[in-house]
């Protein structure tokens, strides 16, 4: 047993990456996200509902005690509105940039920024391109402040 404040060190996991992205960038009030150490795979929990995945409500306590479960919390809406922005301004002057940086405005603006990407394709492939980047160092990001070494090889918009 470790002492308190002793790391725990490195674990080497398998990484469902479709998973963990999807962890990182689903808002949820109900469920919670984590990363099961031992197979790799992203659990959904509602606590208190037995019956929505594998763990009761003491097993996960355990789970996260023991490091075997590792939390994974998305990421702020204002940090992907804050990609949105810099990649609409990054824009040239004209329609697009317009659109977009309208689209951001006022409430459900990451459903009309997508929305609007729709008349510009070639802009929408650039967005696509910059999010992937963004969220990559994100991915980097979380598994090394969580101590995580992926055994498995990440997707290709990752490299």
């Amino acid at each position: 047993m470790l002492a308190p404040g002793e790391a725990m060190g490195t674990q080497r996991v398998a990484i469902d990456w479709d998973g963990l992205e999807r962890a990182l960038t689903r808002r949820s009030r109900e469920s919670e996200a984590f990363l099961d150490t031992r197979t790799g795979d992203i659990i959904w929990v509602t606590r208190g509902w037995t019956d929505d995945h594998a763990f009761t409500d003491q097993e996960l306590d355990e789970g996260l005690a023991a490091r075997r479960l590792v939390p994974v919390l998305p990421v702020p809406p204002e940090t992907e509105q804050g990609w949105m922005r810099s990649f609409a301004e990054s824009l040239e002057d004209g329609w697009p940039r317009d659109m977009l940086v309208a689209a951001l405005e006022g409430p459900a603006a990451d459903l009309r920024f997508e929305d609007a990407l729709g008349f510009f394709p070639e802009d929408r492939l650039r967005w696509v391109a910059c999010r992937d980047t963004r969220l990559a160092a994100v991915v980097r990001a979380w598994l090394e402040a969580n101590d995580v070494e992926p055994t498995s090889a990440p997707p290709r918009r990752y490299r």
